[in-house]
């Protein structure tokens, strides 16, 4: 059970990794040195992490699964650079409109820009 925990963490690492390997590399250099860059740097680092990982936990990686595992790592990059993943959570953690009954409207001060308001005016 510890592996598969460990294994979905190891994947969710290198998805992350993926996208932020993109955000760094995507002004810098031409687009098909981006997509090499991503895909053997993602495949590279989930097939070591998953060997460490496994490593450390006492479990052997057979060469089936580390090649399988560096396949993840490629689908990784593959979904990275297939422009899907929205790396903004600005909106998704302060909702921008205020749901009923919620006391947002009611706060002296704006969530989304943290910039104090008169709180008279929004009572008035």
């Amino acid at each position: 059970m510890k592996e598969a925990f460990a294994a979905g963490i190891l994947v969710i690492f290198t998805s992350v990794f993926a996208e932020l390997l993109k955000n760094l590399l995507e002004k810098a250099v031409p687009a098909w040195s981006l997509q090499l860059c991503v895909y053997i740097a993602s495949g590279s680092v989930c097939a070591s992490a998953f060997l460490v990982g496994f490593a450390v936990l006492g479990t052997a990686l057979t060469t089936e699964l580390w090649i399988m595992v560096f396949l993840v790592g490629l689908l990784c990059a593959r979904h990275a650079l297939s422009g899907n993943t929205e790396a903004e959570y600005g909106e998704l953690l302060w909702g921008s409109q205020p749901l009923p009954g919620d006391c947002g409207s009611c706060l002296p001060f704006s969530v989304n820009s943290w910039e104090p308001e008169v709180f008279s005016e929004t009572h008035s």
